[in-house]
């Protein structure tokens, strides 16, 4: 029988409470805001640390004083942080948590927290700005590898109707097609555009 959601919820809170106990050291107040989310709030940063269909989350963002009420900032999840300033660690996160693995994965994120972001827990932002920096160049990469693989699924269509078009003998649209191309061919494929060319000059 598969675990419900009330043991799961219950097992994560318990989960919390045990292994983020160690943040009210840093002078953090541990609240739970709804079954799935906590919240531990200090005057300089806040740590959300929630669960999404079985699998442990947590991120953490500094706090700023405008026009003298806080204002949270944009938070950085911890798998970003780590990942960005210690790629060495190749941190991920764990799938599909059982209730009886939760309390694990609580520990473990909350002994990850504890080596990687210990001086932002005590209001120190200062590798905030690579993070920031990382982060829009990861999305810079990730913009770029999206516009090539549109640019290879393109020409991956192109090719494919040249291939039919040359079985149909419409030798003017292999030519019309695969010459903007014409520096992305096979050698196989750049055969059957000069193949396709000499039949058609010969019309």
């Amino acid at each position: 029988m598969a675990p419900s959601e009330i043991e799961y919820e219950n097992t994560f809170g318990k989960a919390v409470l045990s292994s983020f106990s160690f943040l009210k050291t840093y002078g953090f107040s541990l609240r739970q805001q709804y079954g799935w989310l906590f919240q531990a709030e200090s005057k300089c940063c806040i740590v959300t640390i929630q669960m999404d269909r079985h699998q442990v989350f947590l991120d953490i963002r500094p706090v700023t004083i405008q026009d003298g009420q806080n204002e949270a900032v944009e938070p950085f999840d911890l798998g970003v942080i780590i990942n960005c300033l210690y790629p060495e660690v190749d941190f991920k996160y764990t799938f599909d948590l059982k209730p009886q693995e939760l309390h694990d994965e609580t520990d473990r994120l909350s002994k990850l927290l504890l080596r990687y972001c210990e001086a932002t827990l005590r209001g120190d932002f200062s590798v905030w700005p690579r993070l920031e920096a990382c982060i829009k160049e990861r999305q810079r990469k990730a913009a770029f590898a999206a516009l090539r693989k549109r640019e290879e699924d393109r020409v991956m269509h192109i090719k494919s109707e040249v291939v039919d078009a040359f079985h149909r003998k419409d030798y003017a649209k292999v030519i019309v097609m695969y010459e903007p191309i014409r520096h992305l061919l096979t050698p196989v494929e750049t055969k059957r555009l000069e193949y396709a060319k000499k039949i058609a000059n010969h019309k």
